[in-house]
């Protein structure tokens, strides 16, 4: 437990500060994305928005919200594919 709690704490140290920059990020994201006919809701919009303004790769295995061309075009995004 006390390995855990650790792993926690240092996990939070990682943690990318939600900004008026990323939520200008955010915005101009979604407009983008909806004027090619392609939506994200809020969470994974600001997410998104987040790792883009560190200059960070968003993952994630959730392809069927993130695995379209506009969005891979836009930013940098890595779909992991699992079984």
């Amino acid at each position: 437990m006390l390995q855990e709690q650790q792993h926690l704490r240092s996990s939070l140290d990682r943690i990318l500060p939600f900004t008026s920059d990323t939520a200008l990020e955010a915005a101009y994201l979604d407009e983008k994305l909806q004027s090619q006919g392609v939506t994200l809701d809020s969470a994974d919009l600001l997410n998104l928005a987040t790792a883009h303004t560190e200059g960070g790769t968003f993952i994630t295995h959730n392809k069927n919200d993130f695995d379209k061309e506009p969005l891979l075009e836009l930013t940098d995004v890595d779909v992991v594919h699992t079984a």
